[in-house]
């Protein structure tokens, strides 16, 4: 993690029983994986089986960039 926000959080929300809920995200390509908060996402047609995650990438409580942003090399020579 790039920011200590959900540490922080977690020991105040510790004192009433709760806690933030934490995912985590693989990259392939850099063979690592990072930790991030959980945004809850609900169905709206039950019917319906697709289900959406959504993964943040900035702290949302501090605005902090999770992972620098990938650069791609697609230069001229």
């Amino acid at each position: 993690m790039a920011c200590d926000c959900i540490a922080i959080f977690n020991k105040k929300l510790a004192e009433h029983n709760s806690r933030i809920v934490e995912g985590i995200a693989f990259d392939m390509q850099a063979n690592t994986g990072r930790a991030y908060p959980v945004i809850q996402c609900e169905k709206i047609n039950p019917r319906n089986r697709d289900k959406m995650s959504v993964i943040p990438t900035f702290c949302p409580f501090c605005g902090t960039a999770y992972a620098a942003k990938a650069t791609t090399s697609g230069g001229q020579s």
